[in-house]
C-alpha cells in the first residue's frame, strides 16, 4: 500500500484543461483596438500614435448586442473571412485555435 502512495500523489498534480474565457481572449486578442462592449464595460483602445490612418467608419462597432442578431457558426464565419455581409467581410481573419475562436464565439453569442 505504501508503494501506492507516490503514484496517488503524483496523481493530484495532473491539470485539467482550462475553460478559454472568451471575454478575456476579446481583449488579449485586441479585437477592442475596432470594437467596443459597453454592456461589458470594454472600450476601444486608443490608438498607438497619431500616424495611424483613420478608417473609413472609423467609429467604433459596439457589440453589446450582437448575439441579438447573430448565431455562432455566422460570427465564426465572419471572423474567419468565409462570410460577407453588405459585400463586405471582416477587416482581419481571426488568428488562434479552433478552442479560443469558439470562445469569442459563445460568448459574443450571450451578449443580447
Amino acid at each position: 500500500m505504501l508503494h501506492l502512495f507516490p503514484l496517488l500523489w503524483g496523481l493530484g498534480f495532473i491539470t485539467h484543461p482550462v475553460a478559454v474565457d472568451g471575454k478575456s481572449l476579446f481583449t488579449d486578442k485586441k479585437c477592442n483596438k475596432c470594437h467596443t462592449i459597453e454592456s461589458q464595460g470594454i472600450a476601444v483602445l486608443p490608438k498607438a500614435n497619431a500616424d495611424e490612418e483613420e478608417d473609413e467608419g472609423s467609429e467604433p462597432k459596439d457589440l453589446s448586442h450582437v448575439g441579438s442578431d447573430h448565431d455562432v457558426a455566422q460570427i465564426k464565419q465572419w471572423l474567419q473571412r468565409t462570410l460577407e455581409k453588405d459585400g463586405k467581410k471582416h477587416k482581419k481573419k481571426f488568428v488562434g485555435s479552433d478552442e479560443e475562436l469558439d470562445a469569442i464565439a459563445q460568448w459574443l453569442v450571450s451578449l443580447k
